[in-house]
């Protein structure tokens, strides 16, 4: 299938897709309000609290792309068996407008050897979704009605419900050793497709049951060593993104709203996600701490994607339908990193890490056609990509409250599999903060100047990374601390 992203830049829209028909018309716009998030923690006696919270979020986007890759399935020599697929181009008009609403409840003890969470959370959410494809390019341009060819007029509204029932607990069980342990069973359903058009009105269900496990050791003092093995479900949207359930176990990550980048395979929902993580930690008596991590991340799942039909025993012309793709991802990745205490005021550091991911998509109905009957159309592609980065900063911390950081980012970037070749990208950035700390550290104000070297880039998303300003950015905040 195509891969496609979209990176706001200015109000400018890069489009990255295989193969490159890129449109400089494409628009994204997204709005996210009124977004209400209320929270309550009620607290019995020392060490037993009873937390609520509760959302209410509403995102509304839309994209028009006169040149949107889209798929055409052909059944020729008996109804049921495929024949052809077609990669091609239309002109897509798409406004999706989500209101989610999430309530959670934990309740937590809290002794000197143990620690046990338990919580439930229910969310649900109404999907208001609107559609439109026309003017198919070469060489379906008659395989649809008109005129004007008009393949795709939707408007659906589907719905999201989803419940999560959770318990973790914290053992330590020597000074040396704490363990944790945990377990997550949820149930969502959710829309089969909304976000590659054509869409459809279809829901679909899934439950998994999630374990989770770690420790974290301790031999000496000042060394640790820490590790996890963690399962868990994706969301639809931005409903993974409002919960208290621990979004770590054992320091490492994991809560995540789509390991699979959305920019690369779009929206996988309900996708199961697989975590191993271990770290090995050191501080020294001089103010020198060294730490190296390395981290495993998994996600499979089956999603439906939108896809035109073209049936000659049951149609007059092609109408929209849906296919199966199976993705499986893959990032394994490798992070150092160095700390320099000087003296009271002054540490300075520095940070590697390497990163390798990759992403296998399959769509099994048409694996078996070959040769001319495949147009622009891959039905198994393997894409990879390898991103190393590099950190180094100094910062200054005044016992009054000033402090200061300046830091120089590097990034480079290798690209495989990819059909024409997909280059990669090396380039620096450099950042300078400067603020103050008052009302005893619980505000802070800081002003920032980002991407001094005003240096754009250009980074494939199949690994996961910050975004970083595209241009030369003044950064202002104020953070207050209640």
């Amino acid at each position: 299938m195509n891969v496609l992203e979209y990176e706001a830049n200015g109000g400018d829209l890069h489009q990255y897709y295989n193969p490159s028909t890129a449109s400089p018309s494409c628009r994204f716009s997204e709005i996210q309000e009124p977004t209400l998030t209320l929270g309550y923690n009620h607290e019995w006696n020392p060490g037993i609290h009873t937390l609520f919270l509760f959302g209410r979020i509403n995102d509304h986007y839309a994209f028009s792309n006169p040149t949107q890759p889209t798929l055409d399935i052909a059944i020729r020599a008996s109804p049921g068996k495929v024949h052809g697929a077609t990669g091609f181009t239309m002109n897509e008009n798409f406004d999706s407008e989500q209101t989610i609403y999430s309530g959670e409840v934990q309740h937590i003890w809290q002794g000197v050897e143990h620690t046990t969470i338990v919580g439930a959370r229910f969310q649900y959410g109404d999907f208001e979704t609107a559609n439109t494809q026309d003017a198919p390019s070469f060489p379906l341009a008659a395989a649809f009605a008109g005129p004007p060819t008009n393949a795709a007029n939707q408007n659906f509204d589907t719905y999201l419900e989803r419940t999560s029932i959770y318990g973790y607990h914290d053992w330590q069980i020597l000074d040396a050793w704490q363990l944790f342990g945990g377990v997550t069973y949820d149930w969502m359903k959710f829309p089969a497709n909304i976000e590659t058009g054509p869409i459809t009105n279809r829901e679909d269900t899934t439950s998994h049951l999630s374990p989770k496990v770690g420790v974290i050791w301790s031999p000496e003092r000042g060394t640790t060593v820490r590790f996890a093995y963690t399962r868990s479900m994706g969301g639809t949207s931005l409903d993974q993104s409002y919960q208290i359930e621990p979004a770590q176990v054992a320091g490492f990550l994991q809560s995540f709203r789509s390991l699979i980048p959305e920019s690369v395979a779009a929206e996988s929902p309900a996708a199961g996600f697989e975590t191993y993580g271990i770290a090995l930690e050191q501080r020294f008596d001089t103010g020198t701490y060294l730490a190296v991590e390395g981290d495993l991340l998994n996600s499979k799942n089956s999603v439906t994607e939108g896809s035109f039909l073209g049936n000659p025993f049951l149609y007059n012309y092609d109408v929209p339908s849906a296919i199966t793709e199976n993705l499986d991802y893959h990032e394994d990745s490798l992070l150092f990193n160095a700390n320099q205490l000087l003296g009271h005021d002054w540490s300075v550091g520095a940070q590697y890490s390497v990163s390798q991911a990759e992403l296998n998509e399959t769509f099994p109905i048409a694996l078996g056609v070959r040769g001319p009957n495949l147009y622009n159309f891959q039905p198994h592609q393997q894409i990879q990509s390898t991103l190393r980065q590099s950190r180094v900063y100094v910062n200054y911390n005044d016992v009054r409250g000033f402090f200061a950081t300046g830091e120089a980012l590097w990034n480079g970037q290798n690209n495989a599999g990819y059909s024409p070749n997909l280059p990669g990208d090396n380039f620096w950035q450099f950042n300078v903060y400067a603020g103050y700390r008052f009302f005893h550290r619980r505000a802070e104000f800081r002003i920032g100047l980002l991407n001094i070297a005003n240096q754009d880039y250009n980074l494939n998303p199949l690994n996961l990374h910050t975004e970083y300003p595209r241009r030369r950015t003044l950064d202002l905040r104020l953070q207050l601390n209640f």
